[in-house]
């Protein structure tokens, strides 16, 4: 998976001999490395080495997932304001380093971020995303990574599965959103899209090139709904999926949800500064009310 080189790039970037990187005394790497399933008393060779030694070990037994369990533990952005380090800039610079390699860094915001495969076809899904109280970021961001470690494990028809449940848990939010009640939800993901659909694209309706897209979302959410019903672990798999597959539903799934949630930023933005606007005008109305009422004072007294 990963270069004898960038394994050595690794271990100096944990042992914190690059300048980027909070610094660990010797006594501080052999507890990071325990903290990950070692049990080591202390160090039998140079900091770095050992740094290397274990990453190399965590690889051969757990592959990804136990690099994934390096980067979560290496990239707390606590320890890097603690140690007065650019975080950002670290992560740049260790992207550098993976992408030889195949490995990319995904952000998932709040100073959080997730190692996954650069041949794992990604459609970004930008945050913020809406936040309720069933609805949050790290429940949008969990679906997403199970999507890309199941693209990236080999786990196609669970990735499909997962598109799905992505997929769905924003439209029954946002109908819930937007229509300010929610509806028993039988299972049937057209409908429900068409439910949502409904509430979003009134305007563009009128222009027929953007009609006929959202024609064509209806016959997309048709379809991951079936694909997961023949393709995915949710049910007894009549075909097996290939990467292609699993890609077109995840990418497809994101692309709708991105649409969506893009939507409702901007009636979110519109209801607020609509709201703003009103809070400056009453303000305004008050203020000239109150100077009113002193000049008619103040004529008052000047009559007397």
């Amino acid at each position: 998976m990963l270069s004898e080189r960038t394994i050595d790039l690794l271990g100096k970037i944990v042992a914190g001999d690059d300048e980027r990187f909070p610094y660990r005394k010797g006594y501080q790497l052999v507890a990071f490395f325990n903290e990950l399933g070692f049990n080591d008393e202390y160090l039998t060779t140079t900091r770095w080495v050992y740094a290397a030694s274990r990453i190399a070990k965590l690889i051969e037994d757990e592959g990804i997932t136990g690099l994934r369990k390096v980067f979560n533990a290496l990239l707390i952005k606590r320890d890097f304001v603690l140690a007065n380090k650019d975080m950002e800039k670290a992560v740049d610079f260790l992207r550098v380093i993976i992408e030889p390699d195949g490995l990319k860094l995904i952000s998932l915001g709040d100073g959080k971020y997730h190692l996954t495969m650069q041949n794992v076809t990604d459609v970004c899904l930008k945050e913020p995303f809406p936040e309720t109280e069933v609805f949050t970021r790290e429940f949008i961001n969990q679906q997403i990574i199970k999507c890309e470690v199941k693209l990236a494990s080999g786990d196609f028809d669970g990735a499909i599965t997962n598109a799905r449940s992505l997929l769905e848990s924003v439209l029954r939010e946002l109908e819930s959103t937007w229509t300010g009640e929610t509806t028993h939800y039988d299972g049937n993901l057209p409908k429900l899209y068409k439910k949502v659909r409904k509430q979003v694209f009134e305007e563009d309706e009128s222009i027929t090139a953007l009609s006929q897209i959202h024609n064509g979302l209806v016959n997309i959410v048709t379809g991951i709904s079936g694909l997961r019903n023949e393709m995915s672990d949710s049910h007894a798999i009549t075909q097996k999926p290939d990467l292609r597959h699993a890609e077109l539903a995840v990418n497809a799934s994101k692309t709708i949800c991105a649409y969506l949630l893009s939507i409702h930023h901007e009636r979110e933005s519109s209801e607020q500064e609509y709201l703003q606007k009103m809070e400056d005008e009453a303000v305004a109305a008050a203020e000239a009310a109150w100077e009113e009422a002193r000049l008619e004072a103040r004529w008052d007294d000047d009559d007397d």
